[in-house]
């Protein structure tokens, strides 16, 4: 064999054991884990009783569901942290259109009530090709009342999201 012939030879094998079939390096993430949490300042001897929120969802982010009625699928939105015992949780899920975002409202509701802190978390699935930010969700429409049905003034809604 001449020399440029091995050359080729050797440079097809050596690159026949790079990477993982090309790319760069990064995964793509198709999971988007939120953690929902108040904050502010509970009145002495409140216990939040319920909460409304809605999530906005990014573009290329949904979560499953069924459509009639249009619900989250179990396991989407579970309590966690604070609120994991004795809670009713209805969740919905309205999917974008070229009008608005996609949208996950929450009714929570836990009998013996709870205190500051987590009291959700989410589970989103990402588009391939879709490359969200924890800036691109956002919460709105929060809303804490005490067991009596009161709403609870001073309090607010938070999130971290983790992209796996």
């Amino acid at each position: 064999m001449t020399t440029g012939l091995l050359m080729a030879l050797f440079g097809i094998i050596s690159l026949s054991g790079c990477g993982s079939g090309g790319g760069d390096g990064v995964t793509q993430p198709t999971t988007a884990v939120l953690k929902i949490s108040t904050q502010g300042t509970l009145p002495s001897g409140t216990q939040i009783g319920g909460i409304d929120i809605t999530i906005a969802l990014p573009t290329g982010v949904t979560v499953k569901s069924v459509t009639s009625p249009p619900e989250t699928d179990s396991g989407v939105v579970v309590t966690s942290g604070v609120a994991v015992e004795n809670s009713t949780v209805l969740s919905t899920y309205t999917a974008a259109t070229s009008a608005s975002a996609g949208n996950v409202r929450v009714l929570l509701a836990i009998s013996n009530g709870f205190g500051m802190g987590e009291f959700m978390t989410i589970y989103c699935d990402i588009a391939s090709g879709s490359t969200p930010a924890a800036s691109d969700f956002s919460l709105t429409g929060f809303a804490a009342k005490d067991l009596n049905g009161v709403l609870i003034s001073g309090l607010n809604s938070a999130f971290t999201a983790a992209f796996q």
